[in-house]
């Protein structure tokens, strides 16, 4: 099979040449073993279903033999073997040279458990199923990146290639590097074939409880109603018991909490920018699925019904734009971040960098959408100078870039200097 590059490739082998060993964490699907066995030497996968069961019985008994090979050495999955985080760390730690060791693994790692504390030597990275460019969809003639270095850059007149209806498609067919390369009619496929995998297994995964599937699929339902809201848990509660008869506020927390371990929900956390005081500041996060098509599959819908329905396809659009985001600000070890407040100012994206530098990103399906994203940015500009002319000497750092990401179209920098940006133009 043809290997799709992606832009976790460049910052795996950072990782390699810098750490011991490397994890890599992100949701079942998105190809965190193929591209890690891209970069591999020798390797093991512990979900191999034919080999499955003696791999285990095997690693349980002595798991130290599974670290034998030329490094780097993929373990996938490497969770399901007790006691091998630990002898990865203690081989690690013995070792002088880099790149010996990447691990991947489909449920957040939990760092603060005492058997898997964290060590110095190893690197971590997010994987996240493939952006527009990655697929083919973006033309990547506008840079992120340079967008952020060269603040003069300029993108007037530059065409996107793909019609609304490419962009919805790719929508419900999600970025799973499996659906790229589906046999034609089978694509839209995959990402229900995920999600009743999801239902059915994963959902037990985090703690081994055992969680009703059909319970699973009407959260995952409920929650795809309040994708790209800071909705309150409260609010997909009562939709969920509208579907369910009922469920306890405390279950549908466990629910949501396994769904968030193993990278289903990935939601944008508040940013807080310190314009304002910390109480003016909506600390609930912004929900969103790992991938747009997890929207679509759970109601049940096509790229047809996607059309007729403006609101969830607004939804499922600004879903692929956290997650393009998430994937072009890991050039910069840039977080993701949504921003709202008591006075009416919200911002759906905020790109912030370690060197505090932060762009404000609003995303809109029509030229209405484009207007009023727009006076979100300007809004919130207009916020910082107050602030700095109030407090001179407390004076808060100016957002370095304020765009507009639509679906397709032609990208041009407006008066105000807000960038609008087709995000089928859009990469790295």
């Amino acid at each position: 099979m043809v290997y799709h590059s992606r832009i976790a490739d460049a910052l795996l082998k950072e990782r390699l040449d810098n750490y011991r060993a490397v994890l890599i964490e992100g949701p079942r699907g998105c190809g965190k073993a193929t591209t890690a066995s891209q970069q591999s030497n020798s390797s093991i996968n512990l979900t191999d279903p034919d080999k499955r069961p003696d791999i285990l019985d095997y690693a349980d008994a002595k798991n130290k033999q599974l670290l034998k090979g030329d490094t780097p050495r993929l373990l996938c999955e490497w969770q399901l073997a007790e006691g091998l985080w630990k002898n990865v760390k203690a081989s690690a730690k013995r070792r002088t040279e880099n790149g010996n060791y990447i691990l991947t693994e489909s449920q957040d790692f939990d760092s603060t458990a005492p058997e898997l504390a964290h060590f110095d030597t190893l690197g971590r990275m997010m994987m996240m199923p493939m952006t527009l460019w990655e697929s083919g969809e973006s033309t990547g003639e506008i840079s992120l990146s340079k967008l952020i270095d060269e603040p003069d850059m300029v993108i007037d007149g530059r065409q996107s290639k793909s019609s609304i209806d490419d962009v919805l498609y790719a929508a419900c067919r999600g970025g799973w590097p499996e659906s790229i390369v589906a046999p034609a009619g089978t694509e839209l496929q995959v990402a229900q074939k995920y999600l009743e995998r999801v239902c059915q297994e994963d959902i037990s995964m985090p703690d081994g409880i055992k969680r009703s599937p059909s319970f699973a699929r009407i959260v995952m339902q409920a929650y795809a109603n309040y994708v790209g809201t800071k909705a309150q848990i409260n609010s997909i509660l009562d939709d969920v018991r509208d579907m369910a008869g009922y469920m306890a506020y405390i279950t549908l927390k466990l629910y949501k909490d396994a769904l968030c371990n193993i990278f289903v929900f990935q939601e944008v956390p508040s940013w807080n920018p310190s314009v304002h005081h910390w109480t003016s500041i909506r600390q609930h996060p912004t929900r969103s699925f790992c991938d747009p098509s997890y929207i679509v599959a759970c109601l049940g819908m096509t790229p047809k019904d996607l059309k007729k329905n403006p609101r969830i396809a607004s939804q499922a659009f600004k879903n692929m734009c956290f997650r393009d985001l998430r994937v072009y600000a890991q050039r910069y070890n840039g977080e993701v971040r949504s921003y709202a407040d008591r006075f009416g100012c919200t911002v759906d994206a905020v790109i912030v960098l370690p060197t505090g530098y932060y762009a404000l990103i609003q995303c809109a399906t029509s030229a209405e959408e484009v207007e009023a994203g727009a006076r979100q940015l300007d809004l919130e500009r207009k916020h910082v100078i107050k602030h700095n002319l109030r407090y001179p000497e407390q004076r808060f750092r100016m957002p370095g870039l304020m765009m507009v990401l639509t679906p397709t179209g032609t990208a041009y920098t407006r008066e105000d200097s807000i960038r609008v940006v087709p995000l089928t133009c859009l990469r790295d």
